[in-house]
């Protein structure tokens, strides 16, 4: 069975196409919250995050969320995860 396509956001903020997200962490929330299917597990991957205007609310606010196992790499640094509970 494996993990589902509603199980994983993967978002690389060096990517052209997510420049829109850049300076607005609501609607970023918004669309990962609204892409992942929460009855779930679910893994998020926000690579580069520090390009992010107020990243760590973001973060925090997903780490907050249950079923939401977060990673989130900066440049030139380890990840920051959790791990759902």
């Amino acid at each position: 069975m494996g993990v589902q396509a509603k199980q994983i956001v993967f978002l690389n903020f060096e990517d052209f196409e997510l420049r829109k997200f850049l300076n607005d962490i609501e609607a970023l929330y918004a669309y990962c919250i609204g892409a992942l299917d929460l009855t779930k597990p679910c893994y998020v991957f926000l690579d580069e995050v520090q390009n992010v205007k107020e990243f760590e609310r973001l973060v925090n606010g997903l780490f907050v969320k249950p079923n939401i196992d977060v990673t989130a790499k900066l440049k030139g640094e380890t990840n920051l995860s959790k791990k759902p509970s």
